[in-house]
């Protein structure tokens, strides 16, 4: 876990970029011109500002640049167990390594009309412009997408995925959610703008979400009811919780050095939970 404070030094200067680690006495703070960043279980994969380069925050034996097999530049990333997947701004799936069927720097042909693209331990999701959802094998996971596949092929009208170890649920047109996993027990919540949830090997799941008027809600806390002028919220392992706010500064749920350093925080234009991390990416100053 220390590498990514380490490795963060490295880094070019432009926007600031700090993570810090939920549950254990580390954060690291780093100038980088981050454009996206994608969170693993201990490592993360930094997409920087030009849109194609890439850097590895922590330690993955497996990391390899992507090659860049085409014009276009890359306008998301999702981590798995030990490998990556990249979305080009044409709605495009470009390979990581380790992808169980793929070999690195490769496109998924099957795939295209990609507006979004997650990932966890157990499965990488992808979420196209008219609303269908696919899953993609995993890099490097367990037991792949084939329990899910067939049922989310069947979704339509969905404009957010999330996924756990062993769930995938997305956001419908109506402000209502859908799901499939043994083991994720769906909110029946009306009028969601915007969602996150998470699980880790069959572990608790944790499903948190921001209403159109201006609420947020939890299955797992009510301590977020009284959070407010939040415009996103994300989760992460044991349930450790973040909230931007309109200001730039943001609300935190966990243990006491996490919501310390969290509210500490200004000029945030972004946040990222995922595992046992948190990302946040600052205005340039």
């Amino acid at each position: 876990m220390n590498l990514f404070c380490r490795i963060l030094s490295t880094l070019s200067k432009k926007d600031e970029l700090r993570i810090i680690h939920a549950h254990r006495n580390l954060k690291s703070t780093s100038n980088i011109s981050v454009g996206k960043i994608a969170i693993a279980r201990d490592f993360a994969i930094v997409l920087q500002d030009n849109g194609w380069e890439l850097k590895l925050i922590g330690h993955n034996p497996n990391f390899r640049q992507l090659s860049r097999i085409h014009k276009n530049q890359f306008v998301k990333l999702a981590a798995g167990f030990d490998g990556y997947m990249a979305l080009t701004d044409d709605g495009r799936i470009i390979t990581g390594p380790k992808a169980r069927e793929f070999e690195c720097g490769f496109e998924i042909e099957s795939l295209h009309g990609v507006r979004d693209v997650v990932g966890c331990e157990g499965h990488t999701v992808a979420l196209h412009y008219d609303g269908r959802v696919t899953c993609i094998d995993e890099p490097g996971g367990y037991e792949g997408p084939d329990k899910f596949a067939r049922e989310v092929e069947r979704w339509n009208g969905i404009i957010q995925v999330a996924c756990g170890f062993d769930f995938v649920a997305g956001l419908k047109s109506d402000g209502t959610l859908i799901s499939v996993g043994r083991h994720y027990r769906r909110p029946t919540w009306q009028g969601i703008v915007q969602f996150d949830a998470f699980n880790c090997y069959y572990g608790n799941c944790y499903t948190i979400a921001l209403l159109n008027n201006g609420k947020v809600i939890a299955d797992y806390t009510d301590e977020v009811d009284s959070w407010r002028n939040v415009t996103k919220v994300c989760v992460g392992n044991n349930g450790y919780t973040v909230g931007l706010k309109s200001d730039g500064t943001a609300y935190a749920l966990g243990n006491d050095d996490f919501v310390r350093e969290v509210q500490s925080w200004h000029n945030i234009v972004e946040i990222e939970c995922k595992f046992n991390f948190c990302t946040i990416k600052y205005a340039g100053f």
